[in-house]
């Protein structure tokens, strides 16, 4: 995704999550963590068409490909922001990929649940996030 596409929507990063550089949302929980996509990442996507996502029980890498997105504008391979053993997926959202539009409500949209191995090397603060987003945005482009 082209980062001037995701400039405009950074006003649209909850307080709530945790991100990482590749746009990803991650929610820490008791046992699990939950993981989904941006809100300016998933209206850069706009219409998805496909969605494949990690299995039940499946042991997830830290970068390492986990799934697959196509939209009507692009398609993407999906990277683990985490490394740990997927617990539950989101079957709702593999029905129905239109619910990733749903991307700050992590009772919707979420994609998989996954019980951590190590803490995530590179977590970003939402200020954060915005700012590695923003500082790559052209002069003219920056709010």
């Amino acid at each position: 995704m082209a980062v001037t596409d995701l400039h405009p929507e950074l006003s649209d990063v909850p307080d709530r999550f945790d991100y990482t550089a590749d746009h990803a949302w991650i929610e820490f929980g008791q046992d699990a963590v939950k993981l989904g996509l941006t809100a300016p990442a998933s209206r850069c996507l706009g219409t998805v068409r496909y969605l494949s996502l990690p299995p039940r029980g499946a042991r997830l890498e830290a970068g390492e490909r986990c799934g697959l997105i196509a939209s009507i504008r692009l398609c993407s391979d999906l990277f683990a922001p985490v490394s740990g053993e997927v617990v539950e997926v989101n079957a709702n959202v593999l029905a129905d990929p239109s619910l990733l539009l749903c991307s700050n409500d992590s009772e919707i949209s979420w994609l998989v649940k996954v019980r951590l191995t190590a803490w995530p090397a590179h977590v970003l603060t939402p200020e954060e996030y915005r700012d590695s987003v923003g500082a790559r945005c052209p002069d003219h482009l920056r709010g």
